[in-house]
């Protein structure tokens, strides 16, 4: 009995860990009013994405892409593991132009659930997510 009670234990654990998928998360940066005001010149300066947990780290950035067509909203997508899922990523975007790094005044928050995210396209230092 107490052997039928260890396995099913362990089939459940192994099941529970199975389970656990990695957290993808698209993000997207709209820096329309950047480049209309000449704070960024598409295909000289870059925007990039940096945060709290890996692969995002706050002194190596993970650049971001405008992709055709060309319309100045940045995207990028992060494949967080599953052994983050519950934790909690304090994220930020900044842009390189003319030498140096232009970081937003606020930090961005999102929980890592273990799915798939397609967040919503933001403003640089805007307030939504």
């Amino acid at each position: 009995m107490r052997s039928i009670l260890l396995g099913l234990f362990l089939l459940s654990y192994v099941g529970i860990n199975q389970a656990r998928a990695q957290t993808e998360v698209s993000f997207h940066i709209d820096l329309k009013q950047q480049v209309q005001d000449s704070l960024f010149i598409p295909g000289k300066d870059q925007v990039q994405l940096i945060g709290s947990e890996y692969p995002l780290d706050m002194s190596a950035g993970l650049r971001l892409r405008d992709k055709p067509p060309a319309d100045s909203v940045y995207t990028t997508t992060v494949h967080f593991p599953s052994r983050q899922d519950g934790k909690v990523l304090k994220y930020k975007y900044r842009y390189y132009h003319n030498g140096e790094w232009v970081e937003e005044n606020r930090i961005r928050v999102l929980p890592l659930e273990g799915e798939e995210r397609d967040l919503d396209i933001t403003f640089f230092n805007g307030f939504a997510q």
